[in-house]
């Protein structure tokens, strides 16, 4: 039995069991990446204090921004790779890899020279704090010139997923972590670098990560590994890559956007809560990363499926990760409701910054069914290839949580984000959930109708 083989879900014949292992990996990996935030904060928090911790805090959604449109890009072409792979289409996935590197490069060059050239201005019309703003500017600036790393880990990641491998994308995640878990105290404690030392930290177990993302490629997933003559930019499949790209990283654009812009209305109201809400807002992500790589998982298996033209494994895939996701949404929302204060002091000890971040935790916690489901939901036509309509769904969500959290703000503080975010989640699980319904009975009457 080949590679091929081995890693083809579409060989499996339990859609639940299937998805289930294959996301193990996944949500260990998104984990351990959202460690490489966390970390920087627990650290940053002992040591370096409440405004350095505020810095990075105000910096999170901005690399947020950069990574979004090349994290986006990769999640496009991931699922582009995945219907060529459960075709056996060898020749077209080769020649896709090669020309989604090259734009990939590119659009990572584009961001990073953006990014330095208006770093301070995008700042200064933030309002961030003066307190802050030069620690933060010091710490973007090294995480600017990294980004290429953090693409390269971000593409092979998701070319080896597609080819069903999603273990050696952990295991590489899971060794650069504990680096940089390490690096972050060195750097901090011996070398008394500050927040320079974070960032360098977080540059340096990329460039790692990406090494050996790439050397296990060219060892072990052949159908992805490129000699010097497949190193080619075809014109055909540039146009196919952005028709499934350009709608995933504009929905991750404006999904970072929209939160870098909620955010912008908290720095007014002070450190405290610029923290709080930011400390919440890390665990949210660290707990979402369960919902997010059974997402993952059912992505890779509906879009070899489609590929293959299983449209029963598509409708049988879909909903048990949708059953998947609601068991993970009950876990999360008791988390939530009776144990946010003690999640909140691995953070910090201000007991003020600790009741900002239980207020959104706790008036959140019941609201996370709908985030789980919209998260199938949006993984469901991603891998179908419908990625327009999960840009749409985004862009209106977004829209309406940002004009609803400067309406809400001002009158009743943080809470105005978290009911502008609850209604937006409520609104695409509507308008994605009967969509969806549709699709299915297409699907089911006639596979080709919907390419």
């Amino acid at each position: 039995m080949d590679m091929m083989d081995k890693n083809n879900l579409i060989s499996a014949n339990n859609s639940a069991s299937a998805i289930a292992l294959f996301a193990i990996p996944i949500i260990l990996g998104n984990i351990f990446q959202q460690l490489y935030n966390t970390v920087d904060a627990i650290v940053v928090g002992k040591y370096l204090g409440d405004n350095a911790l505020a810095a990075i805090s105000v910096a999170n959604p901005i690399m947020d921004i950069l990574y979004s449109l090349f994290i986006g890009s990769c999640i496009g072409v991931g699922v582009l790779m995945a219907q060529q792979y459960g075709a056996q289409n060898h020749k077209d996935l080769k020649t896709t890899t090669s020309t989604g590197l090259f734009m990939g490069i590119g659009l990572t060059v584009v961001i990073s020279i953006f990014g330095l050239i208006y770093l301070r201005s995008i700042l200064m019309w933030q309002k961030v704090p003066e307190a802050v703003i030069g620690e933060t500017i010091t710490y973007l600036r090294i995480i600017i010139f990294g980004l290429i790393f953090s693409f390269l880990y971000n593409y092979y990641s998701s070319a080896l997923r597609a080819c069903g491998d999603s273990k050696a994308p952990f295991l590489i995640l899971l060794i650069s972590s504990i680096l940089h878990a390490i690096l972050d105290v060195v750097f901090i404690k011996v070398f008394s670098m500050g927040v320079n030392g974070v960032a360098i930290s977080t540059v340096l177990s990329q460039f790692f990560a990406a090494l050996c993302c790439i050397i296990y490629a060219y060892h072990k997933q052949l159908v992805i590994a490129l000699k010097k003559e497949e190193l080619v930019f075809e014109q055909s499949k540039c146009v196919l890559i952005l028709r499934f790209a350009w709608a995933a990283a504009l929905q991750q654009e404006v999904v970072c956007v929209g939160r870098f812009l909620t955010q912008g209305l908290l720095n007014p109201l002070g450190e405290t809560t610029i923290v709080g809400y930011n400390m919440a807002m890390r665990t949210e992500a660290f707990v979402f990363s369960f919902s997010q790589g059974i997402g993952a998982a059912s992505i890779t298996y509906i879009a070899q499926n489609m590929g293959a033209g299983q449209s029963k494994k598509v409708r049988d895939g879909f909903k048990s990760s949708l059953l998947m996701n609601a068991v993970i949404a009950l876990i999360i929302c008791l988390l939530f409701r009776f144990m946010s204060e003690p999640i909140l002091r691995i953070f910090s000890n201000n007991a003020d910054i600790i009741a900002v971040g239980v207020t959104y935790m706790t008036t959140m916690s019941f609201a996370y069914i709908f985030a789980a489901f919209g998260e199938i939901l949006q993984c469901f036509f991603r891998g179908i290839g419908m990625l327009w309509i999960t840009m749409a769904a985004s862009t209106f969500q977004i829209v309406l949580r940002v004009v609803l959290s400067n309406i809400l703000v001002p009158i009743i503080g943080m809470q105005g984000i978290c009911y502008s975010t609850i209604l937006g989640w409520v609104l695409l699980c509507i308008f994605e959930g009967v969509y969806s319904r549709i699709v299915l009975n297409r699907i089911n009457n006639d596979y080709k109708s919907i390419n």
